[in-house]
């Protein structure tokens, strides 16, 4: 669910411009789906009925047993200290051992642009980008189980049920160098003061915090495909905040490329996500 107050209704005439499935809401029906707001602060509301929650630790313990099943291995605590490329065959060296194949896939997130640099392939212009999140307990006796995720209209704040209580995020994209994140407390305690400016509790207590990073090229659109200056060498990054939500189709896209199969995506979506674009 999308609200805006009277300063953000330009954002939010801009977000329903083109977008599908969203249904006009008055105020007394955004306050019934999701009780803490604050009538009078909502100058405008839509939802979007159809979407749906994603369960990322199952669906990604779901694909790692898959992997394994075809017998994929995980190696971990193995940072690639040197790359190099000999006779069409890809070298990785790690501490916890060498790896070689023909195609190299770069799907390292926020650290993308590292490896290319040791793999001597041109940098995409990838920035990690810090994103928080807090879980606060709701009002006591109040059920959320059943309320939508509801966010500002100018990405000042968004909040969803979570586990029987609510996850609030400021929806900060801070650019940042590639790093395990943990959360800025004055960034954090900026959107939780937003959005209590949107609802009719207080936040007085933060049961815990963390912060991730959504990584973009400049266009914000992901790159999937070959390097033009490196045979072999792969993309898949720039996934953004939707990396879960792309990662069927854009896994299925990789496997076809790599293996020179037509893509059962559109073409104008495959050139969109060609790096081509970028250099």
């Amino acid at each position: 669910m999308l609200i805006a107050t009277e300063d953000e209704l330009d954002d939010f005439n801009k977000y329903l411009n083109g977008a599908e499935g969203m249904e006009m809401l008055t105020a007394d029906q955004a306050v019934a789906l999701f009780p803490l707001l604050k009538k009078e602060g909502i100058a405008a509301a839509a939802i979007e009925r159809e979407a749906q929650d994603i369960d990322v630790d199952r669906l990604l313990q779901g694909f790692a047993r898959l992997a394994r099943r075809h017998g994929a291995r995980f190696v971990i605590n193995a940072p690639a200290q040197r790359i190099s490329r000999s006779a069409g065959v890809w070298r990785v060296e790690t501490p916890n051992g060498v790896f070689e194949a023909p195609v190299l896939i770069n799907a390292a997130g926020a650290w993308a642009d590292q490896i290319a640099g040791l793999a001597g392939v041109a940098r995409s212009g990838l920035v990690p980008m810090r994103r928080s999140a807090a879980i606060i307990p709701p009002p006591d006796g109040v059920d959320v189980s059943g309320w939508p995720l509801v966010a500002s209209a100018s990405d000042g704040w968004y909040a969803k049920p979570d586990a029987g209580k609510l996850m609030v995020s400021p929806a900060d994209e801070d650019p940042v160098e590639p790093h395990d994140a943990w959360v800025d407390d004055m960034v954090l305690a900026e959107g939780l003061h937003r959005f209590e400016q949107a609802v009719t509790m207080a936040v007085t207590r933060v049961e815990r915090s963390w912060a991730g990073l959504r990584s973009f090229v400049p266009d914000r659109t992901p790159v999937v495909g070959y390097a033009l200056d490196s045979d072999g060498f792969f993309w898949l990054a720039g996934q953004g905040g939707y990396g879960v939500q792309t990662a069927p189709a854009l896994s299925r896209l990789v496997a076809d490329l790599c293996f020179d199969r037509p893509s059962e995506l559109p073409e104008n979506v495959v050139e969109a996500l060609n790096p081509a674009r970028l250099f």
